[in-house]
């Protein structure tokens, strides 16, 4: 990560390139590989992204997550951590447990 945004690079230092395009000052978390390495996981800003490694296509799939997420063993879904807004305010967030989402949906 560099200047806010995802690049991907060699382990010699060699073909750095930039993935995503964001602003300075965005926050990444919880960076994931799918195991078969087509699809990068990743939460920007408490919302959590995935990016097509073949299309270079960043679809937003959930938003306002606390942070932490990462792939099921069948690839098929991501784990995430969620909050709840008691009375709607972000200030007072707490810990709602852990949720689901299909890769290829919104569910």
């Amino acid at each position: 990560m560099n200047d806010g945004n995802l690049w991907l690079i060699h382990p010699d230092g060699s073909g750095a390139q930039k993935v995503t395009d964001e602003p300075g000052g965005s926050r990444y978390d919880s960076i994931k590989w799918s195991r078969e390495g087509s699809m990068l996981a990743y939460v920007r800003d408490s919302n959590i992204y995935m990016l097509d490694m073949a299309t270079m296509t960043e679809t937003l799939k959930v938003e306002k997550v606390a942070g932490g997420l990462d792939w099921t063993l069948t690839g098929r879904r991501l784990v995430y951590d969620s909050y709840i807004y008691p009375g709607g305010s972000i200030g007072s967030e707490a810990n709602d447990g852990l949720w689901m989402v299909l890769v290829n949906g919104r569910s």
